[in-house]
């Protein structure tokens, strides 16, 4: 079981076991593919069929960046789009402990500087019921070289100019994951007011099938509620759209 200093009295420590891979397809599949316990976490150097949302790809072989899913068991989990938003919140806290303010970009990228730093992959396990929800989360921490997507992506080290420890990074994560999930399993979830009161999208214009409307909010059901020029609100789950026009 490991250890955590920020534990508080009488919370359980979720996260037991850390695997350690050097290569693997993906982190999050690896998880699927076998029968681990609850809490356990996966973290690799190399990446070679990562996975993102909508079926984009996630593939790294820099060592230097933290690639790694955590498994977490279907009991007490009641809505599965929440765990996506206790994973942004526990990003957002680790990144901000480490000196980087983000922004969280619904429903499973951290901005920092309007590129993307981390991405966010919360998939499920499904025998006859829900067996397990399985968490990936990239950070790009030391990561200089972004090639085609220096526009776009960022990391801890370009931010800051300075070298971060992967290992430093990976347990505060896991602290506060914990954190999260225990509060989630009391009933409380500050994390949901974490992603809301820190969007990427507030005062943004998002072009979705060709109309312009504004940020609103994000609703109970993890919905982005958004207005369009003629007063008119609208409600959409991240299965139905892709925020990639926005300014």
């Amino acid at each position: 079981m490991l250890y955590f200093e920020r534990q508080r009295v009488g919370d359980k420590v979720f996260v037991r076991r850390i695997i350690r891979l050097n290569k693997v397809d993906s982190t999050n599949e690896y998880l699927k593919r076998g029968n681990f316990e609850f809490g356990t976490v996966v973290t690799v150097k190399e990446q070679t069929a990562g996975k993102g949302r909508l079926g984009r790809t996630w593939i790294s072989d820099d060592s230097d960046n933290l690639m790694m899913s955590v498994l977490l068991k279907s009991t007490g989990i009641q809505n599965v789009w929440e765990i996506g938003f206790l994973a942004a919140a526990s990003v957002y806290k680790t990144l901000r402990e480490f000196g980087i303010e983000s922004k969280i970009k619904w429903p499973n990228d951290l901005i920092v500087s309007n590129k993307k730093i981390t991405g966010i992959l919360v998939e499920t396990k499904i025998n006859e019921s829900l067996e397990s929800v399985i968490v990936g989360i990239g950070i790009n921490v030391n990561m200089m070289n972004f090639g085609d997507l220096e526009l776009k992506a960022t990391s801890m080290k370009k931010e800051k100019s300075k070298d971060f420890d992967c290992d430093k990074i990976l347990f505060a994560l896991l602290e506060n994951i914990n954190y999260y999930i225990n509060e989630y399993l009391m009933g409380y979830k500050s994390f949901l007011d974490i992603c809301k009161s820190n969007s990427y999208l507030i005062g943004k214009k998002i072009s979705i099938g060709g109309r312009i409307y504004s940020y609103m909010d994000i609703n109970d059901l993890g919905e982005i509620i958004v207005i369009d020029e003629d007063g008119k609100t609208s409600c959409y789950s991240p299965n139905e759209i892709s925020l990639e026009d926005i300014y």
